[in-house]
């Protein structure tokens, strides 16, 4: 069943595999936007303008196809990074990346972190795993650590909710820093 953009159910409750018919969506403007965050170094030239704290895992919450994922591994080292996703897009047993929905999984992996990418897809489509995932993000971050999403992603709520992040967002990336 094809996914319904007007409705007001979260695309994960519509279909764990989602991403595989976002990406096919040619007009969508995930699939218009994507190869400028995954086929350039925007994202290695962003992560490097930061200093990450050394204590706490780096995060990437929606996995999909770890074009992004993989470049946080690359950034921070493999051993530190932990991903999630709904679905298996990746199918090639990266122990990493727990499968589950982030809703219902991320109590149980309540840790430092160091920096978290919030991947759970668009603010308009799937605002309740967005917000579940910037809560964590909220609860988990040490002193200095980084919240990350992107900037296009509209529907973004108000910081006044939370008042120890620091907005240190540029033209691309909503970037908060956990004071």
């Amino acid at each position: 069943m094809p996914l319904n953009y007007s409705s007001d159910v979260d695309f994960i409750d519509q279909s764990l595999s989602f991403m595989i018919e976002v990406e096919a969506d040619n007009e969508s403007e995930f699939a218009l936007r994507k190869s400028e965050f995954i086929d350039t170094n925007k994202v290695e030239d962003m992560l490097a303008s930061l200093t990450v704290p050394a204590i706490g895992k780096v995060c990437k919450a929606g996995v999909w196809k770890a074009d992004i994922y993989n470049k946080l591994k690359t950034a921070f080292g493999v051993d530190r990074c932990i991903g999630f996703d709904c679905y298996d897009y990746l199918d090639n047993g990266d122990d990493s990346v727990t499968i589950g929905d982030f809703r219902t999984i991320h109590s149980n992996h309540n840790q430092d972190i160091a920096l978290f990418w919030n991947g759970l897809g668009g603010w308009d489509t799937n605002t309740s795993s967005k917000q579940v995932g910037l809560d964590y993000a909220y609860s988990n971050l040490v002193s200095g650590g980084y919240y990350i999403d992107l900037m296009y992603l509209e529907g973004h709520p108000s910081l006044d909710a939370y008042p120890n992040f620091v907005d240190v967002s540029n033209d691309l990336f909503r970037i908060y820093r956990m004071a």
